[in-house]
């Protein structure tokens, strides 16, 4: 399979028509060097991952990236995660879900946003599982993003309040609340989050 010659745009209807074989090679394809071979491969498998579950059994494979040293192996074994839950179940998604979490605060921020981000994706895979949601409020009111760049502080503070309130809308955190409140006291998000916090706490 030759994704490198694909434009973006085809990449999607590739992703509906790929065989084991194929997998396996895209697969391999991640832990190239050359981004050229491995954004379009990570593509097709994010692509394919949304709709078949055939991506599922290279579940471990992905959890092995998040050791690497390389930010964009990172992020992709993050991304991939986070989309296949949708084919596992709960206990599963428990075993892994601080490891996850962990990458809320990776050094790079590309990382930790997109590590923050694909939550919602696990959420809505878990059908919000009380006991998983717990552990997904307790690690994001803790994260210390006043630590980071100031440049860094609003994109994440922003992206962990989108993050806390989706599960408020489905179940009640009083730690939400308290963090939310904290929030429109300060001068790092703007108005229009602030009106959605406020609309949400009345």
């Amino acid at each position: 399979m030759d994704a490198i010659k694909l434009k973006k745009e085809e990449l999607y209807n590739v992703a509906e028509n790929i065989n084991k074989e194929d997998i396996k090679e895209l697969i391999e394809n991640l832990l190239s060097q050359d981004d050229k071979v491995r954004y379009p491969s990570f593509l097709i498998l994010k692509y394919r991952s949304d709709m078949n579950s055939d991506i599922f059994p290279y579940w471990n494979d992905f959890i092995n990236m998040l050791d690497s040293d390389n930010s964009y192996f990172r992020t992709i074994g993050l991304s991939l995660l986070s989309i296949n839950t949708k084919w596992c179940d709960n206990n599963i998604i428990k075993g892994i879900i601080d490891k996850y979490l962990s990458y809320c605060d990776d050094e790079k921020l590309s990382t930790a946003r997109l590590c923050i981000q694909g939550i919602s994706n696990i959420l809505k895979n878990i059908d919000y599982d009380q006991s998983i949601c717990e552990i997904i409020v307790n690690k994001l009111i803790n994260l210390n993003v006043k630590e980071r760049p100031s440049t860094n502080l609003k994109v994440l503070t922003t992206d962990i309040i989108n993050i806390l309130m989706q599960i408020q809308k489905e179940i009640h955190f009083k730690e939400i609340v308290k963090y939310l409140n904290n929030c429109l006291n300060e001068n790092i998000i703007d108005k229009k989050l602030k009106q959605e916090i406020t609309e949400l706490l009345n």
